[in-house]
């Protein structure tokens, strides 16, 4: 576990995180503790992991629950993890897919009429003979998986199943304003008890700008430390997880195919956003969607890029205009982007937004991320 996770910061020229080192090589043992006991009814006993999970004995150790924002981290130590257990049954599960799963089994389990215990029987289907059960992104957002869960998982732990789950909400937080919430409660006590929890982030949050300083959203010129600012700052913002497609709808009959999008996160090329014929309908609609843009590779531009410069400009405008955070990486210094005449005062406008979208009061803006798909 803690070579892959070492390998992988090598890999992609990330910095450490002491947090999560420090999680790497607690998990580092639990994964050698459970490499060495090939049967499905292990429990962790190193003595340093014991003093980290405060544990008093072997059989109180049901599993990890990791908590935090998105972009801490969690599902990459997760994969890590998983990745790095030989030698036992283990399974990963998106926790949706887990509980679909578990109420299709249970449909199945009730056609039956002599079944005593219905949910046992309905793990045994999909969990029978493992050891460890990863389940990722752990949210609970409908009564049907609210009022099974502490029955559930008091199950796992009964077979002795180690279970790792994370999620963006502290157990404490879970189903907070759900209906018949006092039925759920069972579940958050169960983990609350008997598993870790381990809060990640503290203070700092790798998905804000906040802590970004004057030369960290604006990197020149391009080289390959600003491959390395990009790749960082990608691992910042959202962390373990890949680019996806998106298309988002400009108008009625037009809709805008983006490449590389996560969430509140976007990433173009500048050829992408400014040599193809974009307008600021299409600029406005970016920025709708997203809090963060990152461009890559802005060239320095002059009377042979007037068109070129002129979508920049707009660009920049709708940007700022609507608090969009920009981080990028360009080939000279924002105030030498533009050698041409033509369009010399409305891009020193653009300079002028360039330099304030760099300050910390600028970057400090709240722009409601929540809003974004």
């Amino acid at each position: 576990m803690l070579k892959a996770y070492n390998d992988l910061l090598k890999a992609k020229s990330w910095a450490v995180n002491q947090q999560q080192y420090e999680i790497a090589l607690l998990l580092d043992e639990l994964q050698h503790e459970i490499s060495k006991n090939s049967n499905s009814g292990f429990m962790p006993g190193i003595s340093r992991l014991r003093r980290y999970f405060n544990l008093q004995s072997p059989l109180s150790a049901a599993g990890v629950y990791i908590c935090g924002d998105v972009g801490r981290g969690k599902t990459m130590m997760m994969d890590l993890f998983f990745q790095s257990i030989h030698g036992v049954h283990k399974r990963r599960y998106h926790f949706h897919d887990f509980m679909q799963r578990f109420h299709t089994a249970m449909h199945n389990v009730n056609k039956s009429k002599d079944v005593s215990e219905p949910i046992v029987e309905a793990l045994d289907s999909i969990v029978d003979n493992i050891a460890v059960l990863c389940l990722d992104e752990l949210q609970v957002n409908n009564i049907a998986d609210a009022m099974v869960m502490g029955r559930v998982f008091t199950s796992l732990i009964q077979r002795g199943v180690f279970v790792f789950m994370t999620s963006n909400r502290h157990p404490a937080e879970l189903f907070k304003d759900g209906l018949q919430r006092e039925r759920f409660l069972p579940f958050i006590d169960l983990v609350m008890e008997k598993m870790k929890v381990v809060v990640m982030g503290g203070e700092q949050d790798y998905r804000a700008l906040k802590e970004f300083s004057l030369n960290k959203v604006y990197h020149y010129p391009l080289d390959h430390a600003g491959k390395q600012f990009l790749s960082t700052t990608q691992q910042m913002l959202i962390g373990w997880h890949e680019w996806q497609e998106r298309s988002i709808k400009v108008s009625k009959n037009r809709e805008l195919l983006l490449l590389q999008t996560y969430k509140y996160v976007a990433k173009f090329s500048f050829a992408e956003l400014c040599v193809r014929p974009m307008g600021a309908a299409d600029y406005m609609e970016i920025c709708h969607n997203f809090s963060t843009v990152i461009i890559e590779g802005i060239p320095q531009m002059g009377a042979d890029s007037h068109n070129e410069a002129l979508r920049f400009i707009t660009l920049i405008d709708c940007l700022y205009n609507s608090k969009t955070k920009l981080i990028c990486t360009a080939e000279v210094p924002y105030d030498q982007l533009y050698t041409g005449k033509t369009n010399r005062f409305e891009f020193d406008r653009t300079i002028s937004r360039l330099r304030e979208m760099q300050t910390a009061e600028y970057l400090h803006y709240e722009k409601d991320d929540s809003a974004y798909a």
